[in-house]
């Protein structure tokens, strides 16, 4: 029993841990550029410094590793997976968290901002281009998330009677702890993004389709530096739910070949 209990404690010092992380990123862009100019060490990085090459960061005995994607995946690889201005961004240490810069939706084409960013910076960047570098992407990137809204669930209840009659007062705190969590989570797309989404359905299904025929897969989170992940199966329920909607069948038909190559790789993980 006592290591029972001291195995709740710890526990519970786990959840605490994980609620302060969830609120510390969940800090606004502002804080965060705050924080992380406080933290950027001008000793060790001194502005007449040049970044290290791309060479010798990722350079190892068996030469340059491959690349999660190239521009046989998408055109946007030049920017979130490969080339000068994604290593500037890692080099300058610009964000607190390294995957907020690859989450930031780009304003003009990746071929723009590519020929852009080596038009304003054709020399070897410095650390003391941080802010310059900073200014770029302020003025050729979206801020992460801004089509999203917070919102509240419905159905969620702070104390549910399931979660109160947990007997040992530890673990019952602990479990309260991550109900209190969710009450956080929770995001909604802004009223202007959409009106009437049957289209807007359609094209987001015509995309994962275009990523299954293209991978065999959805990659997680869209992403295509994510090419070793997978999203869940979900690809033929959201179609069915589309279909169940519009009653689309030439849409249907389009897609069953593609729905099918989905069944044959789920078959083959589970047998």
């Amino acid at each position: 029993m006592i290591i029972f209990e001291s195995s709740a404690r710890l526990i519970h010092t786990i959840i605490v841990i994980i609620s302060y992380a969830v609120v510390f990123t969940t800090a606004t862009s502002q804080r965060q550029i705050s924080e992380d100019r406080e933290n950027f060490d001008e000793l060790k990085y001194p502005p007449t410094k040049e970044i290290p090459s791309i060479y010798y960061v990722i350079h190892t005995s068996a030469g340059l590793p491959e690349n999660a994607c190239n521009s046989s995946d998408s055109p946007a690889s030049i920017i979130y997976c490969e080339g000068k201005l994604l290593h500037a961004v890692m080099m300058l240490h610009l964000y607190l968290d390294s995957k907020t810069f690859v989450d930031k939706p780009l304003k003009k084409s990746p071929k723009e901002v590519a020929e852009a960013f080596e038009k304003k910076f054709p020399d070897d960047i410095k650390y003391g281009d941080r802010e310059v570098v900073r200014a770029f992407l302020d003025e050729n990137f979206e801020k992460v998330g801004q089509e999203l809204s917070e919102c509240k669930l419905p159905d969620w209840q702070p104390r549910p009677p399931k979660l109160l009659a947990i007997r040992n007062r530890h673990l019952r705190k602990f479990a309260l702890d991550i109900n209190r969590i969710w009450s956080r989570l929770c995001r909604k797309m802004k009223k202007e993004v959409y009106d009437c989404l049957y289209e807007t359905t359609r094209a987001m299904l015509g995309n994962f389709k275009h990523m299954i025929d293209e991978f065999g897969f959805v990659p997680n989170g869209g992403r295509i530096y994510y090419k070793r992940r997978s999203q869940p199966p979900f690809f033929i329920p959201m179609v069915l739910e589309y279909y169940k909607a519009t009653k689309d069948k030439e849409f249907l038909a389009s897609f069953l070949p593609t729905m099918q190559k989905v069944c044959e790789i789920v078959s083959c993980l589970l047998w």
